[in-house]
């Protein structure tokens, strides 16, 4: 089986285009936008940590200061919209630094992003969520925000003095241009490595055959997606 990453801001092909793409069985990409993908990773994995998985790499470790290795144990993340694309990966990758995270999302996902190493879950629906404010109390020093609901006026006052936001909230042409920058041999070794060696996962909302791209498009702009939302080449 082959697939394509697929989202509201472009897959497959797209992710390579600054000025957006399309969905095709074949593409032809300079080679520093591509790694081999390693045997015991699927090639839905493969397709899926593209755009979504290096921005939530360069949101978590690169903007948000977070060190992969356990050592940030005294850091509090927040990380908004945690059961989409980019946050289930910010989630798993904000905890292999050893941070704490508290994260928000609907109330039929709370326990998958507990799955995934949340320390905290808020309903965003709740009058908890929506203050955005830690259960435990303690301030934010990293923000990870991808919800296009919330604004970053919301969780201003629950920040620490010296906090960092990352704001990855929905706006196409911003997403994009960033995703095409990300898209670097070194990083996504890096991530086909972690999903190789079990510390990183997907989670694939649903998959559909290129003959019902169409489908697959509604799916992912109706905005309710729990992960990523795949093409599939068979």
């Amino acid at each position: 089986m082959r697939a394509l990453q697929f989202s509201k801001f472009g897959g497959g092909a797209a992710a390579l285009e600054s000025n957006g793409g399309s969905l095709a069985e074949y593409v032809v990409s300079p080679l520093k936008y591509t790694i081999k993908r390693p045997e015991n990773v699927s090639a839905l994995d493969g397709a899926s940590f593209g755009i979504a998985g290096q921005s939530a790499l360069q949101s978590v470790r690169d903007s948000g200061g977070i060190k992969l290795d356990g050592s940030c144990v005294d850091k509090n993340v927040l990380i908004t919209a945690a059961s989409g694309g980019v946050g289930t990966y910010a989630v798993q990758l904000a905890k292999l630094g050893g941070a704490h995270v508290t994260a928000t999302c609907g109330a039929r996902n709370v326990d998958l992003v507990k799955s995934l190493g949340a320390d905290e879950v808020l309903d965003y629906k709740t009058p908890e969520g929506a203050t955005l404010q830690s259960p435990s109390g303690r301030k934010y020093d990293v923000v990870i925000h991808c919800a296009e609901s919330q604004h970053c006026s919301t969780f201003k006052p629950q920040l620490a003095r010296t906090a960092r936001v990352i704001d990855l909230s929905p706006r196409a042409k911003t997403f994009l241009t960033i995703g095409v920058q990300l898209l670097t041999f070194s990083s996504q070794k890096f991530l086909g490595n972690l999903v190789s060696e079990g510390k990183l996962r997907t989670v694939v909302d649903s998959t559909f055959p290129l003959s019902r791209a169409k489908e697959a498009w509604e799916k992912q702009i109706d905005g309710h997606s729990t992960g990523k939302v795949l093409v599939t080449m068979d």
